[in-house]
């Protein structure tokens, strides 16, 4: 989710008092139309962040970036957002993986992680804006993002139960309340919603079609028709928030049964009564040269607007929106005709794939999957790496998968992989084999057709860490498949993940970390039923030193991975004897204390407590427990 904040003041937007705001895919982005210069807004892939944190650009506009935590039904699937998703807090970054070779990173004023209390996002987004309101600004704070990632709980959480985790609205009028005084000053509430393009009184639903009046002489906006209510303490407010909220529209949607479905407004206005002071004026008198005009009273008013934006969302998850995902952008290219022979093809099919001039799902519908396809046996080294990139991203779609594998598509990228050379080549084929393995269907497929092998093969030939993480990647997907442990371990799957970390490449370690989490966890899964018996699979090849070694690593990516399969092999008494003497037990004691996961870290605290092998070592080391 993304929250974005400003202030202004008589039609100047004050620069510093700005700060914006956001929540998460969890994850939200922001986006304005507004006078303010580009530089302002959310940068892609840039090195400096030095405007970003210049408080004093005109129209300065902040934006935050939030990251939620898993829900109740993410944890049950074991969900991940760092499979797509990586925070750099620390570096005011995101990272969003588009692919599995592909990452763009992105700028923000501030990123907040999942573990980010509601105190701490306000203190950083709303608090500044706030205080600028009670100095006579205006100022307004927006939410936006995906249905679920957030926006309401951020906004709009009223903490009934528990006030840490009440929301900006609450927190900004508790200190807009003790910020001015019942004696002279006064604080009112309008609450509307943006619904079928009519704005409707939440406080009074009969008023449903407020006008919008422009000043023509100032270019003020008002809505006089709406319901201002005067606020004399914080039950006041909260009891009219809760009034608002049982007004609002909610529309079912497959991401949550309880979105909302319009665009939510709160205006407070406030009116201060200040005394000013006006400059000495000179006088003849022998006594005195100088004296102060009495003091000369004012009132000053501003108002603080927070929008709880509705949730934006993909059709496929949402049914909601009718929107269509190309994976690239620019003009359509030149099209192939039905009746050409593959040859004369390869000056239209440069012209149309090199440097992705046409969206890649137009090309498929121009051109044919089957002819791509074809293209990837192209004599011309070029064609076939812009073929190879195109079948890639197509690859990156669910929806596009099992049409490419029946095409042949697979069994042409393996054939790549097994002949060719070229390391652009191996690189964008592996990726595409990766995307592939993340349907069920495929990955038997990959496996049938000796695909572990050859990924085995091209992880001991390659050395450039991007061909290595395509290879990685692919095989951290098949790892999750429960149907392929045995034939994966045999093939030398494990092997070929653990020979990787000689590259040291902390994103190749990362897709490592993954695999072999994902491999534990069936493999748990499998022992628990009664498929399997005996020790692990991964302690037999050796996996247990850098598992240890690398369980409380400073990548959080590949620190979470590690952490989670050293759970999973402890939940089997067969494992623990080799995990005391590997060091494993020091890690989990670690795990079920320090782990910012709660769900690893209370894993971890069951499975050492249910262990009577490991509760005895403990209690033998005398480890406080």
């Amino acid at each position: 989710m993304a929250m974005a904040s400003s202030s202004s003041r008589n039609g100047a937007v004050r620069g510093g008092s700005m700060r914006p705001v956001s929540g998460s895919s969890n994850l939200r982005s922001s986006s304005f139309k507004s006078r303010i210069p580009s530089s302002s807004a959310p940068r892609r892939n840039s090195t400096s962040s030095a405007s970003l944190a210049d408080n004093g650009v005109p129209g300065r506009v902040r934006v935050a970036v939030r990251l939620r935590p898993r829900n109740a039904d993410e944890s049950v699937a074991d969900a991940d957002f760092a499979d797509c998703v990586e925070l750099q807090p620390e570096l005011k970054r995101l990272k969003l993986r588009k692919n599995n070779w592909d990452t763009e990173t992105y700028e923000f004023d501030d990123v907040l992680t999942e573990a980010a209390s509601q105190k701490r996002v306000y203190q950083v987004v709303a608090k500044p804006v706030v205080e600028s309101v009670l100095e006579g600004y205006n100022g307004t704070v927006m939410a936006y993002g995906q249905t679920g990632t957030g926006k309401t709980f951020t906004l709009g959480r009223l903490g009934d139960e528990d006030t840490a985790a009440r929301g900006i609205m609450v927190r900004s009028m508790e200190d807009i309340i003790a910020g001015t005084s019942l004696d002279t000053d006064s604080v009112s509430v309008s609450y509307l919603q943006l619904y079928m393009e009519t704005i409707q009184d939440l406080l009074d639903p009969s008023n449903d079609n407020i006008a919008i009046v422009e000043d023509p002489k100032t270019g003020d906006v008002s809505l006089p028709g709406a319901t201002h209510v005067e606020i004399r303490n914080q039950q006041n407010f909260l009891e009219l928030l809760q009034l608002g909220e049982t007004h609002r529209v909610a529309a079912n949607t497959k991401l949550n049964t309880e979105s909302s479905r319009s665009h939510a407004i709160l205006m407070v206005h406030v009116k201060r009564s200040v005394v000013e002071n006006e400059d000495p004026v000179s006088t003849e008198t022998e006594n005195s040269s100088h004296f102060l005009r009495p003091s000369k009273p004012l009132v000053r008013r501003s108002k603080l607007v927070l929008v709880d934006l509705a949730g934006s969302e993909r059709v496929h998850k949402s049914g909601i929106n009718l929107m269509r995902r190309c994976l690239d952008s620019g003009a359509p290219g030149n099209s192939f005709s039905g009746t050409d022979s593959l040859p004369s093809r390869h000056s239209q099919a440069r012209e149309s794939l090199n440097g992705q001039k046409a969206p890649f799902a137009t090309l498929c519908e121009q051109v044919g999957l089957q002819k791509i396809l074809q293209l990837l046996e192209s004599d011309d080294a070029n064609i076939r790496i812009h073929a190879v990139k195109v079948v890639a991203n197509l690859a990156a779609e669910e929806a596009n998968q099992e049409k490419i594998v029946e095409a042949g598509g697979l069994t042409s990228l393996l054939m790549l992989l097994r002949s060719y050379e070229d390391e652009t080549v191996r690189r964008v084929a592996a990726g595409a084999i990766a995307n592939l393995a993340m349907n069920e269907v495929s990955q038997q497929l990959i496996v049938d057709q000796g695909g572990i092998s050859l990924l085995s093969l091209t992880a001991a030939d390659a050395e450039d860490p991007q061909t290595l993480r395509m290879v990685a990647g692919a095989i951290a997907n098949l790892c999750g498949n429960d149907k392929l442990q045995a034939r994966l371990w045999s093939d030398g799957g494990i092997k070929a993940l653990l020979g990787m970390v000689r590259c040291g490449h902390p994103d190749v370690l990362a897709q490592v970390a993954r695999g072999i989490a994902n491999f534990a966890k069936c493999e748990s899964r499998a022992t628990t039923q009664g498929v399997k018996s005996g020790r692990s699979l991964l302690i037999e090849d050796g996996a247990l030193p850098w598992i240890v070694q690398h369980a409380n690593d400073e990548a959080a990516p590949i620190r979470r991975h590690i952490e989670l399969a050293l759970c999973h092999l402890a939940q089997h008494e067969v494992n623990a004897k080799e995990m005391i003497s590997g060091g494993a037990l020091w890690e989990l004691v670690r795990i079920s204390k320090e782990c910012s996961r709660e769900d690893i870290r209370s894993l971890a605290h069951r499975t050492l407590s249910s262990s009577p092998v490991f509760r005895s070592e403990i209690r033998r080391l005398g480890i406080q427990f």
